[in-house]
């Protein structure tokens, strides 16, 4: 099993590449280690659905309800879909 593995420090470098295809940027440590993502944009949904799994599961082990699905507008759905535009 992994150990716990080094505090995030933030996002950096984001460019898209091949037309908005793909993606990069880097995740930087809170010590300085650094690592470049480097995928299809098609994939994103991959990760934060992996990240958003791993939220689930540790909020289940620390006994955290799981907010309920807001009813208001979603401003984030308004927003184009096109990378460069967060670039």
């Amino acid at each position: 099993m992994p150990g716990k593995g080094d505090k995030l420090g933030r996002f950096d470098d984001a460019m898209a590449f091949d037309d908005g295809e793909v993606v990069a940027f880097t995740v930087n440590a809170a010590n300085g280690k650094q690592l470049r993502v480097h995928c299809p944009l098609a994939e994103l949904g991959d990760i934060f659905s992996y990240l958003g799994q791993l939220a689930k599961a540790a909020g289940e082990m620390r006994g955290v309800p799981i907010p309920p699905i807001p009813q208001n507008h979603n401003y984030l759905a308004d927003a184009s879909c096109n990378a460069s535009v967060w670039l």
